[in-house]
């Protein structure tokens, strides 16, 4: 694909697609004909060389390259809407404010040390406030203007909001040093024959690792249900529990040397953690700055 020859145009209308999924409201929104929309998907299938979005009973469902290249094209646009407005209402240096995050502890550490080092050298009159993630209240927090941002897994979605997906994930198992279950490796008996330490951001004691046991007619004892991911290891450490965390968080759960990590030894389906914000906020200039620093920096998570 030549970039030079690139529409801008077919960007916006990718854009409304991703978000509408539907032909005829990402023609209200762009003030274009249904054909239009549809011409220009045309040339989209024909740029990326893939359908893009297929129409189904449901809407358009977008293809796994046009899941790829949503994230990219939206906050690319919301940069390029940014460094287009009036440069006396937005300089970076100069600007103040404050973006609340809302997130895991967890993410927190991974992510939010090196945005902090990035907003100390590139913007350093904007403070960032974190709180602790709770699911249940992410839509409604960002509706009544708690929070800036969520990083977090979008189980619902809304017209009010954004999404942008920062990173894939999925579950491993983590127990302490020399724990029995690990010895001669980990199975599906061993794995349930020991009590687990369930992490939950919701407040409810089943996860996606307990759906799973139950597909196969099974169930785990959970023995301890906690609100933060670096409890975690101090937890096993003294037990001989068991827990299942995300991949990308073996690093920080092991780095004491307290405990060690394995594969699962049955399926769980991956997820896809998320950036999501209010539309009111799309086009603020420090807000759309930071997001496109998040999306980089959790590229390498």
């Amino acid at each position: 694909m030549n970039i030079q020859t690139l529409d801008l145009n077919l960007l916006k209308v990718f854009e409304a697609l991703a978000e509408e999924r539907s032909v005829t409201r990402a023609g209200e929104r762009l003030g274009l004909t249904q054909s239009s929309v549809s011409n220009a998907l045309g040339r989209l299938r024909s740029v990326f060389a893939d359908d893009l979005f297929v129409r189904t009973p449901a809407g358009m469902v977008p293809t796994p390259r046009a899941l790829r290249l949503e994230g990219p094209i939206r906050l690319s646009l919301s940069e390029l809407r940014s460094a287009m407005a009036d440069p006396a209402a937005f300089d970076l240096a100069s600007a103040a404010g404050r973006i609340r995050i809302s997130t895991s502890d967890l993410l927190e550490v991974q992510v939010l040390p090196v945005l902090m080092r990035v907003l100390q050298n590139s913007a350093p009159n904007v403070g960032l406030q974190v709180f602790s993630l709770d699911k249940r209240l992410v839509y409604r927090d960002l509706e009544a203007d708690r929070v800036d941002l969520a990083l977090t897994v979008a189980f619902e979605r809304s017209d009010e909001f954004l999404t942008t997906p920062l990173m894939r994930d999925r579950f491993i198992c983590i127990g302490r040093q020399g724990h029995p279950a690990f010895e001669h490796g980990l199975t599906v008996e061993r794995f349930l024959a020991y009590p687990h330490v369930l992490v939950s951001l919701k407040a409810d004691s089943v996860g996606a690792v307990d759906e799973a046991i139950s597909r196969l007619g099974l169930s785990r004892r959970v023995a301890a249900t906690v609100g933060h991911f670096l409890s975690v290891p101090d937890i096993l450490a003294a037990t001989d529990y068991l827990a299942a965390v995300p991949a990308t968080s073996r690093a920080a759960l092991t780095a004491s040397g307290a405990c060690q990590w394995t594969e699962l030894p049955f399926d769980v389906p991956d997820w896809t953690v998320e950036m999501i914000w209010s539309k009111r906020a799309d086009e603020d200039p420090l807000q759309a700055w930071v997001r496109k620093q998040l999306f980089d920096l959790t590229a390498n998570v």
